[in-house]
């Protein structure tokens, strides 16, 4: 079995995110993006995230219950907002976990951030998390 440490995924976020996304430019400048690098850049949080999207619960729903707990309130979220957070998660699990599909547009539970839907991921490869 593979490990994959948190450090390694922050540090392809940090590298390659906004070439890969482009659209996603200017998310590094906000606090949300920092406050969201945090939570995935903490095992614990990571590893939550990755076994509730293996269960059917998109990664952006489990973000977003991540970012309430810490207490991290959004002043007004913007559509760009709300999408950087899902192409961050894409970026995660397809580029640095190389989960293999995805499907898109699954319900979420309502929330402050006016997300309604996000993908899943499927075919997770053979790896843990460490930190």
């Amino acid at each position: 079995m593979n490990e994959c440490s948190t450090a390694t995924v922050t540090a392809s976020i940090r590298k390659h995110f906004t070439a890969v996304y482009k659209a996603a430019a200017d998310f590094p400048d906000i606090p949300l993006f920092y406050q969201a690098m945090a939570l995935i850049g903490s095992a614990d949080a990571l590893i939550k995230i990755v076994d509730k999207n293996d269960r059917g619960v998109p990664p952006v729903q489990t973000l977003l219950r991540l970012l309430d707990e810490h207490g991290f309130e959004p002043a007004k979220p913007t559509d760009d907002d709300r999408r950087h957070l899902g192409m961050l998660l894409a970026y995660v699990f397809k580029h640095v976990l190389q989960y293999e599909d995805q499907k898109a547009n699954v319900p979420v539970e309502k929330n402050q951030w006016g997300i309604r839907t996000a993908a899943l991921y499927y075919g997770r490869p053979d790896f843990i998390i460490v930190k």
